[in-house]
């Protein structure tokens, strides 16, 4: 009987282990659900990027901020790639340049619109999509806010 209770408990403590750590990521996560399948998947100290509902990035890292209600999803992001020297840098280096960065740029996520798929943007790394707008730089980005109409509301930090 006591060989039966240790096999019960090892059964018990592992499957509780693995329970534990296959759902964390969603357990700890501070990001929430943006809506109509949008989510935030986070990987890393930088690595914050927004998905769709197939699991395809359709904002890529770091997103550095972010506001939605219920039609859109607005975001700005610092590209990795917008770091000058960044081949030549340690990754001390880089991080230090990455966080005293002022580069940004701009997306918008209609919600309310088809999500279609119309290619590979090479120089940003990211599928395309017919509903994500971007990247911008703040003045075309605020001209687009106008044009779709967002709420003046529906506000990023500075």
């Amino acid at each position: 009987m006591q060989m039966t209770d240790k096999i019960m408990f090892r059964l018990i403590f592992y499957t509780s282990i693995m329970l534990i750590t296959t759902s964390c990521s969603d357990l700890i996560s501070n990001y929430p659900n943006l809506g109509n399948g949008y989510k935030f998947v986070h990987e890393g100290k930088y690595g914050l990027s927004i998905v769709n509902g197939e699991n395809t990035i359709v904002i890529g890292q770091c997103v550095l901020d972010y506001a939605y209600d219920s039609t859109f999803v607005i975001v700005s992001q610092r590209p990795f790639n917008s770091i000058r020297g960044r081949d030549t840098m340690t990754y001390s280096q880089y991080n230090k340049a990455f966080e005293n960065g002022s580069f940004k740029q701009y997306w918008i996520i209609d919600k309310t619109k088809v999500c279609k798929h119309f290619g590979f943007d090479s120089i940003n790394q990211i599928s395309r999509y017919s509903n994500v707008f971007g990247p911008f730089q703040k003045k075309v980005y605020l001209q687009k806010r106008k044009e779709l109409g967002i709420s003046s509301s529906l506000k990023l930090k500075e």
